[in-house]
């Protein structure tokens, strides 16, 4: 399934990678469409993944091109799938901070997904 034709985000509370370690565990419910949203250092382009996490609905929002996009399309691509689905189990984790000349340090992060049996799709070149 193309990312346009996906939900709106469920309306979770948004989950936050705040320090090193953070993590959760969670069902992918659903990947929302692109969308430019304004925030303190101006204009991102954000997806929300739509995530169940010790059943309460959470939001994820996930910055186009980022290194978070780029773990999550690994994930999936690792769970031996060429487009991303909607069903399974997505694992994450921040790692680490890589330091950067902008003066602030990249987030690191690793994730895993696994497939659910029969899941709706998105396509991967996104990420």
């Amino acid at each position: 399934m193309d990312l346009n034709e996906l939900n709106t985000p469920g309306g979770g509370t948004a989950f936050d990678f705040s320090e090193i370690g953070a993590e959760f565990e969670a069902e992918l419910v659903s990947i929302g469409e692109w969308r430019e949203i304004t925030g303190k250092f101006g204009v991102k382009v954000k997806a929300p993944f739509n995530l169940i996490i010790d059943g309460e609905p959470r939001t994820l929002w996930v910055p186009k091109g980022s290194r978070m996009a780029s773990v999550i399309g690994n994930a999936f691509r690792e769970a031996g799938l060429e487009r991303a689905d909607c069903g399974g189990r997505l694992k994450m984790r921040r790692i680490a901070d890589v330091p950067t000349d902008k003066g602030n340090p990249m987030h690191d992060f690793a994730a895993r997904y696994t497939p659910a049996a029969k899941a709706a799709a998105v396509n991967l070149a996104d990420f």
